[in-house]
């Protein structure tokens, strides 16, 4: 749901640019460093790399609220 909330217009996935803000205003100090980590591993576990965007539903459970 979180993510959700930034995607907009509900496409799945977020730019990496948007990612990259969200992380630096978390609140707690994230070096730009690790930043560009946390970013890397969100591309390489949404098989998504080469298209520059960050497909969030692979990288949570789904979890069923009913």
């Amino acid at each position: 749901m979180a993510f959700r909330y930034f995607d907009q217009n509900r496409v799945g996935y977020l730019k990496v640019d948007d990612l990259r803000c969200i992380l630096h205003n978390l609140g707690k100090f994230l070096s730009n460093r690790d930043v560009k980590d946390l970013v890397q591993i969100a591309l390489v576990e949404s098989n998504s790399a080469r298209d520059n965007r960050i497909i969030y539903t692979k990288l949570v459970k789904k979890v069923d609220l009913s």
